[in-house]
């Protein structure tokens, strides 16, 4: 294995402990902790999101300059579009066992 995650570096019989919102020592919510989990939730929607386009951009600028008479590039960004539907639906998704949820 290349690298080893923190939950296979445990004890195989070990709990884990549940995901818990950053609390600082006063029992308040921790400002630049929850900071950093807004970035990396918002960074885990808008990079796919680039790609896609980017990737997007590609394609309709093969499918201009080539000679196909139809739009062929519409099969690959529905597909795209589809996983990017997914991965936003799954990075806002809550944690099981996390406070922050409902």
């Amino acid at each position: 294995m290349f690298f080893k995650s923190k939950a296979a570096e445990a004890a195989p019989g070990a709990k884990r402990a549940p995901a818990r919102p950053a609390l600082g020592a006063d029992g308040e919510l921790d400002a630049r902790a929850l900071g950093r989990a807004l970035w990396r939730r918002k960074r885990a929607i808008v990079l796919p999101t680039l790609i896609v386009a980017v990737l997007a951009g590609f394609l309709v600028t093969g499918w201009a300059l080539g000679p196909a008479p139809f739009f062929w590039p519409m099969w690959p960004l529905f597909w795209l579009g589809v996983s990017l539907i997914v991965h936003h639906r799954r990075a806002r998704r809550v944690p099981a066992g996390s406070a922050e949820g409902p």
